[in-house]
C-alpha cells in the first residue's frame, strides 16, 4: 500500500491561532462538508450538506475555538463590516474546514 509520512511542528494542544500548523490526512468522505455562507440584505444564511450541527461567529473569530460561537439554526442578522465564520460537524466524520464571508 501507499505510505504517507507526516511531520508535525506543533503538538495537538496548540492555541487556535496556531492550529493551521497541524496537518491531518483523511480519507475521502470522512470529513464534514465545508459550510456555504450566503449574505443578502444584512442576513447570513449558512448551509452544509449532511451537517449535524453548524457553529458560527460574526466577530471574525475562529468558531472552532471561540467562546462567542453559536449553533446555527436560522438566518443571522449581521452589520456592515461583520465577518462570518462557520464550520460543520457531522456524526461519524471529522469537522469541516472553516468558511469565511465578510459583509
Amino acid at each position: 500500500g501507499d505510505l504517507i509520512e507526516f511531520r508535525m511542528l506543533y503538538d495537538a494542544f496548540v492555541l487556535g491561532k496556531k492550529a493551521d500548523g497541524v496537518l491531518v490526512g483523511c480519507l475521502p468522505g470522512t470529513v464534514a462538508t465545508t459550510p456555504n455562507i450566503a449574505i443578502s440584505s444584512n442576513k447570513a444564511t449558512i448551509t452544509a450538506d449532511g451537517a449535524t450541527t453548524i457553529y458560527y461567529t460574526t466577530d471574525g473569530s475562529d468558531p472552532r475555538y471561540s467562546v462567542e460561537r453559536k449553533p446555527y439554526s436560522a438566518a443571522v442578522t449581521i452589520a456592515a463590516g461583520d465577518v462570518v465564520k462557520a464550520y460543520a460537524e457531522a456524526n461519524g466524520k471529522f469537522n469541516s474546514a472553516v468558511a469565511v464571508k465578510a459583509n
